[in-house]
């Protein structure tokens, strides 16, 4: 889990990571809406992501789980630098956790399909400040104390 993701930088530096266009230009829109956010860089599924990261080097990428190339523990610690760069994965389905769990517990945290923006908004910056986001619902899922603190 990273200890000091943002560097000192103003704002929080993303790259999405997602197969569908669509999906990212509608995230770049999304997160076009707070000040704080900068999207520096895209990549269409986790190889190119760990590239675009020692590239770019965001504080938080954001990551669709389902995408040609299924991340894996590996891909985690890769695509966070081994701990500086924060990992929120999201989900388009339902009753996606069991495929990450075990990638989760070296990520950032975890979106479901039925997220708000607001809980996007609150997984990127625990993300950004060292704090991994697990929503209260996958909480009870997993049976993870409170991580959100």
């Amino acid at each position: 889990m990273p200890k000091s993701i943002n560097r000192g930088r103003a704002g929080i530096r993303l790259l999405l990571a997602d197969d569908l266009v669509l999906m990212r230009e509608g995230l770049k829109l999304l997160l076009a809406s707070q000040r704080d956010f900068t999207v520096v860089a895209e990549a269409v599924d986790c190889r190119e992501a760990v590239i675009m990261a020692a590239e770019h080097r965001p504080d938080v990428i954001l990551v669709n789980v389902r995408h040609p190339h299924l991340p894996t523990s590996e891909d985690v610690q890769a695509l966070s630098l081994k701990g500086e760069i924060g990992v929120v994965f999201y989900s388009l389905y339902k009753n996606e956790f069991p495929l990450v769990r075990s990638v989760e517990l070296a990520a950032g945290g975890f979106l479901e399909v039925n997220s708000s923006t607001a809980d996007m908004f609150e997984a990127i910056r625990a993300a950004a400040s060292g704090r991994r986001y697990i929503p209260a619902s996958l909480q009870r899922k997993a049976e993870f104390p409170d991580q959100n603190n």
